[in-house]
């Protein structure tokens, strides 16, 4: 049994109707807990202006190719969406504890407790996308403390879009320490070695869907 299955067992065992009432309504449509995908005609997608034009949050620019990317590569099946095109945590694909929405996975059983408590009705589309175009900018933070730290300050925000968005994605998932070869070779513009390094594993097995959109995406005209 999961830990995400036994976080359901103690909620529901416990005397709080606020989180009854949210496993009650996650369960719709099945896709909330991970059963299945929640591909409803009638919800809508991609909602918010980052889609179109680049924002600055916090000082780091989310642009539309790196939003659109993660939407498509983090849950494209909109897993944990119900029928009433609500958004709902999901099992997290490598264990532990939950994700929510486009690779949002809680990091402490308190910051899932506080959700179950301040959105019992689920999130709406909206909500989601800026919660993804937040999780963009805290990834884009750690990508820069990263890469000053190792190649000396201010070298961040020498690099050019594209090579923050890329950095910015490994960052994101799994983590841009997982991949210092490739981080070097972006910083220093070597694309030749850059296109040896960029690829991600599940074990042995590459990833072989999220690669090809991310070299598509990000290196193929370097």
């Amino acid at each position: 049994m999961t830990e995400f299955d036994n976080a359901i067992r103690q909620y529901m065992s416990e005397a709080d109707e606020s989180r009854r009432t949210f496993l009650k309504r996650a369960a719709i449509g099945t896709a909330a807990v991970g059963a299945g995908y929640a591909l409803w005609d009638n919800c809508p997608d991609r909602v918010i202006s980052a889609t179109r034009a680049p924002l600055n949050v916090n000082g780091h620019i989310v642009t539309p190719t790196l939003f659109n990317y993660l939407i498509s590569q983090e849950n494209h099946r909109a897993k944990g969406r119900n029928r009433s095109c609500m958004w709902f945590p999901h099992k997290s694909y490598e264990g532990g504890l939950p994700t929510l929405g486009y690779g949002h996975k809680f990091a402490t059983s308190q910051e899932y407790d506080m959700w179950l408590r301040q959105y019992p009705d689920g999130m709406t589309q909206e909500q989601i996308e800026q919660l993804l175009i937040n999780d963009i900018s805290k990834h884009a933070a750690r990508g820069r403390q990263y890469v000053d730290s190792r190649f000396g300050g201010g070298v961040w925000n020498k690099l050019p879009q594209n090579s923050k968005d890329m950095l910015t994605d490994m960052a994101f998932n799994p983590g841009i320490e997982e991949f210092p070869t490739f981080t070097g070779a972006v910083v220093s513009n070597d694309w030749g070695l850059a296109k040896q390094e960029y690829s991600r594993r599940s074990g042995d097995i590459p990833l072989a869907r999220r690669n090809n959109a991310f070299f598509k995406t990000f290196l193929q005209n370097n």
